[in-house]
């Protein structure tokens, strides 16, 4: 009996395994039922809820490389290696001059890998100053 539920669990594994294809000329078909944009965290979730039923086929587009193999992206105490310096893992965004920092420019990481930000996530947020996250509220 084990037996027989090892084979169906390997089976319902291996028809609803992702495949991610490096080249558009890879594709096995033309037509899907959803596209979504964005192999984020909410990208992923929501073709992960559209292909719980075996009726729809989705395509989900990442911008970003497969993040496959990349060590850096799976423990988060390697995350500096993915935020410092431009690289092919992250879009290398800078902030505007800031007042505050004597019109300095600050990099600003957003993910371009597979996942997102969600891929370089050190266990670290940004968080808005006391006096303009008060400012925003009282203008709402």
């Amino acid at each position: 009996m084990q037996l027989a539920w090892t084979l169906l669990l390997a089976w319902v594994v291996r028809r609803s395994s992702p495949k991610i294809y490096e080249d558009v000329s890879d594709l096995p078909g033309l037509g899907y039922d959803f596209v979504i944009v964005g192999g984020g965290a909410a990208g992923n979730v929501v073709a992960n809820r559209l292909t719980e039923t075996q009726n729809f086929s989705v395509l989900v587009l990442e911008a970003g490389v497969s993040n496959k193999g990349v060590i850096d992206s799976v423990v988060s105490f390697f995350v500096e290696d993915l935020l410092s310096g431009p690289n092919i893992y992250d879009w290398n965004y800078t902030s505007t001059p800031q007042i505050g920092l004597n019109n300095r420019t600050m990099p600003y990481p957003r993910a371009r890998i597979l996942g997102g930000c969600t891929a370089h996530d050190g266990m670290v947020y940004m968080l808005l100053a006391v006096r303009r996250t008060t400012s925003i509220i009282m203008r709402l």
